[in-house]
């Protein structure tokens, strides 16, 4: 995988269940754009600048967003 252009984390006054929040954005089970995983949860999706992912290891209270130009192996 490609290292990300910039990373940000953002931290929640709360406990985010991010598999919980992502799961009505994924369109069925094989959507490569939503995986959830022992290791952690990322969204994958276009946007104005650089292709971004958000998600990452399930650790509340922060939550990880990166932007990458390019990953491999889905996550």
């Amino acid at each position: 995988m490609i290292a990300p252009d910039a990373e940000r984390r953002v931290r929640v006054p709360v406990p985010v269940d991010v598999a919980l929040t992502l799961r009505p954005l994924q369109r069925g089970a094989a959507d490569p754009t939503v995986r959830a995983t022992p290791q952690g949860v990322w969204l994958t999706l276009r946007s104005p600048a650089p292709d971004a992912a958000a998600g990452g290891p399930g650790r509340p209270p922060s939550l990880l967003a990166s932007g990458a130009r390019e990953a491999a192996g889905g996550g």
